[in-house]
């Protein structure tokens, strides 16, 4: 594979991470908007812990990190068949970012790879 193609197929996979994680941060945005405004803020707090923990083990030479995972299905009532689902994983500070500029009335979506999952 010469460079070209090897750049085309990177910018591929790159724009499906960003979609994936796209539709994760909404299906999230769904979700917390369904939490009480005490859940949102403990969440909120908890999310601002592990940024903090996360600065201090990215100085760790194991560049060790800790991700948010999120998780939602769709059953069918009467026989409890998963119908939908997805399940991601989130930056503690992409949340964070996400639910400051939604709390704004903003929307947010990062540029970048900064999705993983």
């Amino acid at each position: 594979m010469d460079s070209d193609e090897q750049h085309r197929e990177w910018r591929k996979t790159s724009a499906r991470l960003v979609a994936r994680g796209d539709q994760v941060l909404q299906e999230f945005k769904l979700l917390y908007r369904q939490w009480s405004r005490l859940e949102q803020m403990q969440f909120r707090e908890a999310l601002k812990k592990l940024a903090e923990a996360n600065d201090i083990l990215g100085r760790l030479p194991s560049e060790a990190r800790a991700w948010v995972e999120t998780r939602w299905e769709t059953r069918d009532a009467d026989s409890g068949e998963v119908l939908a689902g997805m399940r991601g994983k989130l930056s503690p500070r992409i949340l964070l970012k996400a639910i400051n500029a939604w709390e704004q009335g903003d929307d947010y979506t990062p540029g970048g790879m900064a999705f993983y999952g």
